[in-house]
Protein backbone atom coordinates (compact mmCIF):
# COMPACT_ATOMS: atom_id res chain seq x y z
CA UNK A 1 0.00 0.00 0.00
CA UNK A 2 1.24 3.47 -0.86
CA UNK A 3 2.48 6.08 1.59
CA UNK A 4 2.76 9.83 1.29
CA UNK A 5 5.82 11.96 2.12
CA UNK A 6 5.10 11.58 5.83
CA UNK A 7 4.79 7.80 5.43
CA UNK A 8 1.05 8.00 6.13
CA UNK A 9 -1.14 5.42 4.45
CA UNK A 10 -4.80 5.70 3.45
CA UNK A 11 -5.54 3.80 6.67
CA UNK A 12 -3.80 6.50 8.73
CA UNK A 13 -5.89 9.22 7.08
CA UNK A 14 -9.18 7.34 7.30
CA UNK A 15 -8.57 6.55 10.98
CA UNK A 16 -7.67 10.14 11.78
CA UNK A 17 -10.71 11.55 9.99
CA UNK A 18 -13.15 8.99 11.37
CA UNK A 19 -14.10 7.48 8.01
CA UNK A 20 -15.30 4.13 9.32
CA UNK A 21 -16.57 2.83 5.97
CA UNK A 22 -13.26 3.63 4.29
CA UNK A 23 -11.40 1.81 7.07
CA UNK A 24 -13.65 -1.23 6.53
CA UNK A 25 -12.93 -1.22 2.79
CA UNK A 26 -9.20 -0.88 3.35
CA UNK A 27 -9.21 -3.77 5.84
CA UNK A 28 -11.35 -5.95 3.56
CA UNK A 29 -8.98 -5.59 0.58
CA UNK A 30 -6.79 -8.38 1.95
CA UNK A 31 -8.36 -11.82 2.23
CA UNK A 32 -7.95 -14.27 5.10
CA UNK A 33 -5.17 -16.17 3.30
CA UNK A 34 -3.07 -13.02 3.39
CA UNK A 35 -3.77 -12.17 7.03
CA UNK A 36 -0.09 -11.51 7.74
CA UNK A 37 -0.02 -8.85 4.99
CA UNK A 38 -3.09 -7.20 6.52
CA UNK A 39 -1.48 -7.15 9.96
CA UNK A 40 1.68 -5.70 8.45
CA UNK A 41 -0.42 -2.95 6.80
CA UNK A 42 -2.32 -2.15 10.00
CA UNK A 43 0.96 -1.93 11.94
CA UNK A 44 2.49 0.59 9.50
CA UNK A 45 4.01 3.63 11.20
CA UNK A 46 4.28 7.10 9.74
CA UNK A 47 7.25 9.45 9.99
CA UNK A 48 6.41 10.25 13.63
CA UNK A 49 5.83 6.55 14.45
CA UNK A 50 2.04 6.94 14.64
CA UNK A 51 -0.10 3.97 13.71
CA UNK A 52 -3.71 4.21 12.62
CA UNK A 53 -4.55 3.16 16.18
CA UNK A 54 -2.83 6.27 17.57
CA UNK A 55 -4.94 8.50 15.33
CA UNK A 56 -8.26 6.76 15.98
CA UNK A 57 -7.59 6.73 19.74
CA UNK A 58 -6.62 10.40 19.79
CA UNK A 59 -9.73 11.48 17.88
CA UNK A 60 -12.15 9.23 19.78
CA UNK A 61 -13.16 7.03 16.86
CA UNK A 62 -14.19 4.03 18.95
CA UNK A 63 -15.60 1.92 16.11
CA UNK A 64 -12.41 2.36 14.11
CA UNK A 65 -10.31 1.36 17.12
CA UNK A 66 -12.42 -1.79 17.38
CA UNK A 67 -12.01 -2.52 13.65
CA UNK A 68 -8.24 -2.15 13.93
CA UNK A 69 -8.03 -4.40 16.98
CA UNK A 70 -10.29 -6.99 15.33
CA UNK A 71 -7.67 -7.57 12.64
CA UNK A 72 -5.80 -9.57 15.29
CA UNK A 73 -8.87 -11.72 16.03
CA UNK A 74 -7.23 -15.12 16.47
CA UNK A 75 -5.39 -16.50 19.48
CA UNK A 76 -2.20 -17.01 17.44
CA UNK A 77 -2.14 -13.24 16.76
CA UNK A 78 -2.44 -12.22 20.43
CA UNK A 79 1.25 -11.34 20.75
CA UNK A 80 1.08 -9.22 17.58
CA UNK A 81 -1.99 -7.45 18.99
CA UNK A 82 -0.17 -6.59 22.20
CA UNK A 83 2.84 -5.42 20.19
CA UNK A 84 0.52 -3.19 18.11
CA UNK A 85 -1.23 -1.66 21.11
CA UNK A 86 2.12 -0.95 22.81
CA UNK A 87 3.62 0.98 19.87
CA UNK A 88 4.98 4.36 20.92
CA UNK A 89 5.13 7.36 18.63
CA UNK A 90 8.22 9.57 18.32
CA UNK A 91 7.34 11.23 21.64
CA UNK A 92 6.86 7.87 23.38
CA UNK A 93 3.06 8.23 23.48
CA UNK A 94 0.92 5.14 23.06
CA UNK A 95 -2.70 5.02 21.94
CA UNK A 96 -3.52 4.80 25.67
CA UNK A 97 -1.80 8.13 26.33
CA UNK A 98 -3.89 9.79 23.61
CA UNK A 99 -7.21 8.23 24.61
CA UNK A 100 -6.60 9.09 28.27
CA UNK A 101 -5.58 12.67 27.55
CA UNK A 102 -8.61 13.37 25.37
CA UNK A 103 -11.06 11.58 27.67
CA UNK A 104 -12.09 8.67 25.46
CA UNK A 105 -13.05 6.23 28.21
CA UNK A 106 -14.47 3.48 26.00
CA UNK A 107 -11.29 3.43 23.93
CA UNK A 108 -9.20 3.21 27.09
CA UNK A 109 -11.27 0.17 28.08
CA UNK A 110 -10.83 -1.43 24.64
CA UNK A 111 -7.07 -0.92 24.76
CA UNK A 112 -6.73 -2.37 28.25
CA UNK A 113 -8.97 -5.33 27.38
CA UNK A 114 -6.57 -6.44 24.63
CA UNK A 115 -4.15 -7.78 27.25
CA UNK A 116 -6.58 -10.37 28.55
CA UNK A 117 -4.94 -12.24 31.41
CA UNK A 118 -1.42 -11.03 30.60
CA UNK A 119 -1.16 -8.88 33.74
CA UNK A 120 2.58 -8.33 33.35
CA UNK A 121 2.28 -6.78 29.87
CA UNK A 122 -0.79 -4.81 30.96
CA UNK A 123 1.14 -3.27 33.85
CA UNK A 124 4.03 -2.47 31.54
CA UNK A 125 1.58 -0.72 29.19
CA UNK A 126 -0.19 1.30 31.87
CA UNK A 127 3.16 2.43 33.34
CA UNK A 128 4.73 3.53 30.03
CA UNK A 129 5.97 7.11 30.18
CA UNK A 130 6.13 9.57 27.32
CA UNK A 131 8.92 12.03 26.51
CA UNK A 132 7.67 14.28 29.33
CA UNK A 133 7.89 11.35 31.79
CA UNK A 134 4.06 11.18 32.03
CA UNK A 135 1.99 8.00 32.12
CA UNK A 136 -1.50 7.81 30.64
CA UNK A 137 -2.80 8.21 34.19
CA UNK A 138 -0.77 11.40 34.62
CA UNK A 139 -2.16 12.77 31.37
CA UNK A 140 -5.74 11.94 32.38
CA UNK A 141 -5.23 13.61 35.76
CA UNK A 142 -3.74 16.69 34.10
CA UNK A 143 -6.89 17.07 31.98
CA UNK A 144 -9.37 16.26 34.77
CA UNK A 145 -10.60 13.00 33.21
CA UNK A 146 -11.96 11.55 36.46
CA UNK A 147 -13.52 8.39 34.99
CA UNK A 148 -10.29 7.46 33.27
CA UNK A 149 -8.23 8.31 36.35
CA UNK A 150 -10.44 5.99 38.42
CA UNK A 151 -10.15 3.26 35.79
CA UNK A 152 -6.35 3.49 35.48
CA UNK A 153 -5.92 3.68 39.24
CA UNK A 154 -7.17 0.11 39.46
CA UNK A 155 -3.93 -1.09 37.86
Amino acid sequence: MKKDGNKDTALHYASLQGHEEVVKVLLDVVNEKEKDKLIEYVMEKDKENHTALHYASKKGHEKIVQLLLNVFNTEDKKEKLIEYVMVENAKNKTALHWASYFGHEQIVKLLLKTFGKDREKLMEYVKKVNDENLTALDMAEKEGRKEIVNLLNTY
